[in-house]
């Protein structure tokens, strides 16, 4: 879903990025908008899912339990998961920029500014 957003962001903006380059704007220059956007998008996700993480955490734990009684815990919410979550969620970001940057580095201005790309 997050590679997706990205791309498609992107890919709308091609544009806007043929206009800024026309301008003077450097690629590094519009690398560094798309990595500060893909940044927050990504700070964004981690504070959700930190929040939401618990209670998923609590009712798949309840869904396992073989009694009332005597629940099971099959996932403990601690410090690593917190931390494996984070790096996950970082790493699958970094993959989801690299792939459409890399796309949109390979075109020319003009080509950047046509509709029909």
């Amino acid at each position: 879903l997050y590679s997706s957003l990205i791309s498609k962001d992107i890919e709308s903006k091609k544009k806007s990025i043929g206009l800024f380059r026309t301008l003077g704007v450097s690629r590094k220059e519009i690398t560094k908008l798309f990595v500060f956007e893909s940044g927050l998008i990504t700070l964004i996700s981690i504070v959700i899912s930190l929040l939401i993480m618990p209670f998923g955490i609590r009712m798949l734990n309840m869904l396992t339990a073989t009694d009332a009684y005597s629940p099971l815990r099959i996932i403990h919410y601690d410090f690593r998961m917190v931390l494996l979550l984070v790096v996950c969620t970082i790493i699958f970001s970094i993959i989801a920029l690299i792939r459409p940057l890399k796309k949109l580095s390979k075109y020319q201005i003009v080509e950047l500014i046509k509709k029909d790309i």
